[in-house]
C-alpha cells in the first residue's frame, strides 16, 4: 500500500511538473507574440492552440484588447489620411487669394501711373481676397476646437424663430439680387429651444450658404419648422442640383466637397458641412440630408424645445 501511494504522489508529481513545463511554453509563446504585435503594430488576433482553460481566458482576453487597438489603429490612421487631405485643400485654398493679393499688391506698388479710381478698385479687390483669406483660417480653427472639444458651448434658453429671421435678412439682399424665391413656414409664436445663440447663426449661416453655392440654379430656399411634444424639428430645402446617393454618407466630412466642387464656380473649402454636423451634435442633436437631384433637397435637423 505504501509503495502504491508513493507511485501516485511520484505520478502527480509529474504530472505537475509536465502541467508547469506546459504552461510556462504556453505563457513565453504568447509573450514573444505580443512583442511581435507591439512592434510591428500589426495586431493579429492570437490563436486558442493551448489546452489549459486559464491560458485559454488570457487568451480571449488578450485577443479583446487586440481587437480594440486594431480599431484604434484604423480609426487613427483614417484621422491622419483625412487631415492630410484638409490641410492640402485649405493650403490650395489660400494659394489663390493669397497669388491674387501679391498681384494686386505688386500692381500698386510697382505701376506709378494708375489713377486714384485704379487704386480704389485695387484696394478694394484686394481687401476681399483677404477677407476670404480670414474666413478660411476661421472655418479651419472653428473646426479644429470643436474636434478637439476645447469649444465648448454654453446652453440656454434661445429664441430659434429669431434666429432664423436674422439668418435671413442677413442673405436678404444677394437672395434678392439671385432671383431666389424664399418660403419660410415658422409657426406665428415664437419658439424657444435649449441652444446656443452663435452656434444656431453659424449653423444657418453655413446652410445658407450651401443653398447659395451648391443650390443655386434651383433658385430656391425654403426654411420649414416642426414641432413636437418635446423636439423643434428644422429643414432647409434647396431645388437644385443636390447630392447624390452615394455621396451622402461622405457629405459631412471634413474636406468633401462632393461632385458639385469640381465646377470651379461654385466650388467650397468643404468645411462648412463638417462644421454644421459638429455643432448640431455639440447641441444635442444629429443632422440628416434627404435629396433628390434638381427636385428637393433637404438638411434636417432637431433640438430640444425649453
Amino acid at each position: 500500500m505504501k509503495y502504491i501511494i508513493i507511485i501516485i504522489l511520484f505520478s502527480l508529481c509529474i504530472y505537475e511538473h509536465i502541467r508547469k513545463s506546459r504552461l510556462k511554453k504556453e505563457i513565453l509563446n504568447i509573450n514573444r507574440k505580443l512583442e511581435a504585435i507591439i512592434r510591428e503594430e500589426n495586431y493579429k488576433t492570437l490563436l486558442l492552440n493551448c489546452n489549459n482553460e486559464e491560458t485559454q481566458g488570457l487568451i480571449l482576453t488578450i485577443n479583446k484588447l487586440i481587437s480594440e487597438k486594431r480599431l484604434e489603429k484604423s480609426i487613427r490612421e483614417e484621422r491622419d489620411e483625412k487631415i492630410k487631405e484638409m490641410l492640402a485643400n485649405v493650403s490650395h485654398d489660400l494659394k489663390t487669394p493669397l497669388t491674387v493679393i501679391l498681384g494686386y499688391g505688386e500692381m500698386i506698388n510697382q505701376d506709378k501711373d494708375l489713377t486714384e479710381g485704379e487704386k480704389k478698385e485695387l484696394l478694394e479687390g484686394l481687401m476681399g481676397k483677404t477677407e476670404e483669406v480670414v474666413t478660411l483660417i476661421n472655418k479651419f480653427f472653428t473646426l479644429a476646437k470643436l474636434e478637439s472639444g476645447d469649444k465648448s458651448l454654453e446652453m440656454e434658453k434661445v429664441n430659434l424663430s429669431e434666429i432664423i429671421r436674422e439668418s435671413i435678412i442677413d442673405f436678404y439682399e444677394v437672395l434678392e439680387k439671385e432671383n431666389f424665391q424664399v418660403d419660410i413656414n415658422l409657426p406665428d409664436e415664437d419658439i424657444w429651444v435649449n441652444g446656443n445663440k452663435d452656434a444656431l447663426l453659424r449653423i444657418f449661416n453655413n446652410l445658407i450658404s450651401n443653398v447659395m453655392r451648391y443650390g443655386k440654379c434651383g433658385k430656391y430656399l425654403g426654411i420649414n419648422m416642426e414641432i413636437s411634444s418635446n423636439l423643434v424639428k428644422v429643414e432647409v430645402i434647396d431645388k437644385g442640383q443636390g447630392v447624390e446617393e452615394k455621396e451622402k454618407e461622405k457629405i459631412f466630412e471634413r474636406s468633401y466637397t462632393g461632385a458639385a466642387s469640381r465646377n470651379s464656380e461654385i466650388s467650397g473649402n468643404g468645411l462648412g458641412l463638417t462644421i454644421v454636423k459638429s455643432l448640431v451634435n455639440s447641441l444635442g442633436g444629429d443632422i440628416q440630408i434627404h435629396s433628390i437631384p434638381y427636385k428637393e433637397t433637404v438638411f434636417s435637423f432637431t433640438l430640444e424645445k425649453a
